[in-house]
């Protein structure tokens, strides 16, 4: 007997040869349809995979389980190569692969609908370039806004879905740093004299103008209350009030530039990266002496934290990317291959994803859980990658390049939902699961092509 509880799934490869099926026991198989002979299995049995469906040369198998995670399974390793946090509070009833294989949807026995990135490439949503010939440096992105600095001193903000731009606020000099408060009211932005500039996110021209730092500031912080201010300047990063813009507190390698600082709520640190390869992490506020990392004998380019504080990924310039553990300072991973140094760095929602970018125009993605390189998007830009900023939503971001182009990745909108929908659920699905007429109807006016 193949299983020795109910039968949940059946699924066929694209040329018939092989059946996948999930069993309410936990067990899962691959069996050959012809012969009826069992292959090997489709997942491991702690798995408890219960709908699951083949990509087309039935190479792998992509799986929902009970846990309400996604699960890809090589069939011919006969090994387990992604496992996705959960999207579904329960048991995932269905999986279906959109036609151009980058999209799964998933219906879950909690009654929702979720799509989830499949393969090596984010999905490029939109993109646009500042007016004029200057290029974007500084970056920040809200709920329906990309903020960008750009070479000539101007702060734009332009609406992702309409692409509508407006100019927020100017500086004299190029803008490398940009940050948005944690409400999404109020951008900082910063230049490459020392000046930092507080304007309204609604563009309704409220500035606040703070005495000048005297040197380039490169990164700009908000606390979680939105009361501070992290600013990266040359010598030392700077913990500003924002009312009043006086430094409260001075973060200062002994030797070498400061090239970026970043912090954490959860942790109540912060990390400084220095132009001699080391990264300092302070108690953002005791005066206890730094854990040092000394993670290159070059440059590093950036620092970010995992949401939760444990975890600091590294951008340098010999074209790796490590991720340490805080506060004990041990490297935990190490990745390489970002073409002319890794320039940025970003923790994606799930703290398990990271996005890299390098000198050469290139994206990476690496996964944290299997500690590898799951994508890569080799021109995603036709000059230096800069600047990465991840969206409130934790799954999309945006870069901006030499190339003079802002892009954003993976918008998964109400509109993107339906169009990856069309191919997948019926009307009436649609309507259940996406919003109906009578409540909050998601594809209103939409049509599928």
């Amino acid at each position: 007997m193949l299983h020795s509880s109910d039968v949940w799934e059946l699924s066929f490869s694209n040329d018939g040869a092989l059946i996948a099926t999930a069993s309410s026991d936990g067990s899962s198989a691959i069996v050959q349809a012809a012969s009826g002979r069992v292959m090997g299995k489709a997942f491991p049995q702690e798995n408890v995979i219960s709908s699951s469906a083949f990509m087309p040369r039935g190479w792998t198998l992509v799986g929902g389980n009970t846990a309400g995670r996604l699960l890809i399974w090589d069939v011919f390793t006969q090994t387990l190569t992604t496992q996705s946090p959960p999207g579904h509070s329960g048991r995932i009833l269905d999986v279906a692969l959109s036609a151009d294989l980058h999209t799964a949807a998933t219906l879950g026995v909690d009654q929702t609908v979720r799509f989830w990135r499949l393969g090596p490439l984010a999905r490029l949503a939109t993109q646009f370039s500042p007016e004029g010939t200057a290029t974007p440096k500084g970056l920040a992105i809200g709920e329906d806004r990309v903020f960008f600095g750009d070479t000539d001193g101007a702060i734009a903000g332009t609406d992702i879905e309409t692409k509508a731009q407006s100019q927020v606020a100017s500086h004299g000099h190029a803008v490398w740093a940009a940050a948005l408060s944690p409400d999404g009211r109020h951008l900082a932005t910063a230049d490459r004299k020392g000046h930092i500039v507080i304007s309204a996110a609604d563009f309704s021209g409220r500035q606040t103008r703070f005495p000048p730092l005297d040197e380039a500031i490169w990164s700009l912080a908000y606390t979680a209350d939105g009361n501070r201010l992290l600013a990266a300047a040359d010598t030392a990063a700077h913990l500003i009030d924002v009312q009043t813009g006086a430094t409260l507190r001075r973060y200062a390698p002994d030797s070498g530039s400061v090239t970026r600082a970043t912090l954490n709520a959860a942790s109540a640190r912060v990390a400084v990266a220095t132009s001699r390869g080391d990264v300092l992490i302070w108690s953002m506020d005791q005066d206890a002496p730094p854990t040092i990392l000394k993670v290159s004998d070059n440059l590093v380019w950036s620092v970010a934290f995992s949401a939760d504080g444990t975890l600091l990924a590294v951008a340098d310039s010999d074209e790796t990317v490590s991720v340490w553990s805080v506060p004990d300072g041990v490297r935990l991973q190490h990745f390489t291959g970002h073409g002319g140094g890794a320039t940025d760095v970003v923790f994606l929602g799930d703290d398990a994803s990271l996005v890299a970018s390098d000198r050469q125009g290139g994206l990476h993605f690496w996964d944290l859980s299997f500690g590898k390189l799951i994508g890569r998007i080799p021109s995603a830009h036709t000059g230096a990658i800069w600047r990465i900023a991840a969206h409130p939503d934790g799954q999309t971001f945006a870069s901006a390049g030499d190339d003079g182009v802002v892009r954003v990745w993976d918008v998964l909108n109400d509109r993107a939902a339906c169009q990856l929908s069309a191919g997948v659920l019926g009307q009436q699905q649609r309507e259940q699961y996406l919003g109906a007429a009578h409540n909050d109807d998601a594809c209103a006016g939409f049509k599928a092509p």
